[in-house]
C-alpha cells in the first residue's frame, strides 16, 4: 500500500464528496467519410455532404457548429501502390435542447453522415457544482478527522495539509455508498461531479482524554 503522506503528523483523513446536477445541453460527434481510388471524387463527396449538413443543422435546433478540415488518409496495396482515398470530416454539434437529440442524429444519417462517436450529456452549472464538491469533499475529511481524534482521545489542531486527489484515482477510491452526497434525489441521466481530498491537521498540545471507544455513523 502507497503511503500518501511521506512524512505524516498529525491525523490525516480521506474524504469525498458527489454532486449530481441534471444537463441542460449536449454534445453530439457525428461525420462523413468517402472513400474512392480517385482523391477528387473522395474530396468532392465528403465536402457535397458537408455542405448538406451545414445547411441542415440550423435548421434541426443545433446551437452551434464546429467542423473539422478535410482528412485525407490513404489505403494501399499489398505491392506498396496507394489502391484508395479516404477522405472525411467531423462535426462537434453543441445541442440545448436534449430531446431533440435522437431526432437530430437521425436527420444526419439521412443527410449523409456516416460516422457518429457519441453523445456527450453536459451542463452549465459544471463549475458551480465542482466547486460544491471540493467544499464537500473536505467537510467530508473533517468529520473522520474527528471521529479519530474522539476515538483516540486527541484533540484537533489547524490544518497543515491538503493535497486534492486527482481525477484519474478518484474511480478506484471511492466508493458511493461512502461519499458524501450533496444532491438528494436525482435521475439517471444526471450528471455525476466528484472531488476528493486528503487533509492532515496537528493534535494539540496537552494530555490525552480518555477515548470513548465508540465509532458514530459516518455522517457529514
Amino acid at each position: 500500500m502507497t503511503q500518501a503522506v511521506p512524512y505524516p503528523n498529525g491525523v490525516t483523513t480521506f474524504g469525498s464528496c458527489v454532486v449530481h446536477i441534471e444537463p441542460d445541453f449536449a454534445t453530439i460527434n457525428v461525420g462523413v467519410s468517402r472513400r474512392s481510388a480517385k482523391l477528387e471524387e473522395a474530396s468532392a463527396q465528403v465536402k457535397g455532404v458537408a455542405a448538406t449538413l451545414k445547411g441542415y443543422f440550423p435548421r434541426a435546433g443545433v446551437e452551434s457548429t464546429r467542423a473539422s478540415r478535410l482528412h485525407i488518409e490513404t489505403v494501399s496495396a499489398p505491392d506498396g501502390t496507394v489502391k484508395e482515398f479516404v477522405a472525411s470530416t467531423h462535426f462537434n454539434l453543441t445541442v440545448r435542447d436534449v430531446e431533440r437529440l435522437e431526432s437530430i442524429i437521425s436527420g444526419a444519417m439521412s443527410a449523409g453522415a456516416n460516422v457518429f462517436n457519441g453523445i456527450t450529456m453536459r451542463s452549465s452549472r459544471l463549475r458551480e457544482a465542482r466547486a460544491e464538491a471540493r467544499q464537500g469533499a473536505f467537510l467530508a475529511s473533517l468529520k473522520r478527522a474527528e471521529q479519530y481524534a474522539e476515538a483516540a482521545g486527541i484533540k484537533l489542531g489547524r490544518v497543515i495539509h491538503v493535497e486534492e486527489v486527482p481525477d484519474e484515482e478518484l474511480d478506484a477510491k471511492l466508493d458511493e455508498l461512502d461519499e458524501f452526497d450533496t444532491s438528494g434525489a436525482y435521475s439517471q441521466t444526471s450528471i455525476a461531479v466528484r472531488a476528493a481530498v486528503r487533509v492532515a491537521f496537528s493534535i494539540k498540545a496537552g494530555k490525552m482524554v480518555a477515548a470513548t471507544g465508540t465509532f458514530p455513523t459516518f455522517d457529514p
